[in-house]
């Protein structure tokens, strides 16, 4: 049985771009658990320096 509404809904562009960002941040967070651990170090402390 479909949600209440389910076909009803329509997705107006603010709707579509939460989506894609969510659907980026998927992505980006995806990428990051495969990196190799030396990667990510090297990641991290360029990050910090860039900080300050």
């Amino acid at each position: 049985m479909p949600a209440i509404g389910l076909y009803k809904q329509q997705i107006t562009p603010e709707i579509l771009s939460l989506i894609v960002e969510v659907d980026e941040f998927k992505g980006a967070w995806r990428a990051l658990g495969s990196m190799a651990p030396d990667r990510l170090s090297s990641r991290r402390g360029a990050t910090i320096e860039s900080i300050g």
